[in-house]
Formats: structure tokens, C-alpha cells, sequence
């Protein structure tokens, strides 16, 4: 049996495949198993009313850690 084989072009194998990451509403995030729930009181506090994905979230917290207490 003879085994046709086709021969990719460069633009093919080097096309990264983009991943696009899931945005949450603020609400949905208070309820994430991936934050403590000191952390999701804070997000509740601190987020303003749009979606996130959970890594902004996380940023938003790391923020917030560092931020000086006025």
C-alpha cells in the first residue's frame, strides 16, 4: 500500500494557534474556586462592573497588595 504524504509549507507549521482566554463578570469571579475568599471580598470591592479574564483579575489583586495603605 502506498502512502501519500503531503508537504507542509512554512506559513502552516510556524501559524501559532492563538488561545483565547475566557472573560468573567465581576460576580463570577467573587465566586472562583481560584481566589481565596479574602481575595474575592477585595475583587468585589475593588473591580468596577466589566468582565475579566483571570489573569487581570490577578493582576488587579498584586496591584492592590502593593498599593500603601492611606
Amino acid at each position: 500500500m502506498v502512502r501519500k504524504t503531503t508537504k507542509k509549507t512554512g506559513s502552516e507549521s510556524t501559524d501559532p494557534v492563538t488561545q483565547v482566554e475566557k472573560k468573567f463578570f465581576k460576580s463570577d469571579l467573587m465566586k472562583a474556586t481560584a481566589f481565596t475568599k479574602i481575595e474575592a471580598d477585595f475583587l468585589g470591592a475593588f473591580l468596577a462592573e466589566e468582565s475579566y479574564t483571570l489573569e487581570e483579575a490577578k493582576k488587579e489583586l498584586s496591584k492592590l497588595r502593593k498599593e500603601q495603605v492611606k
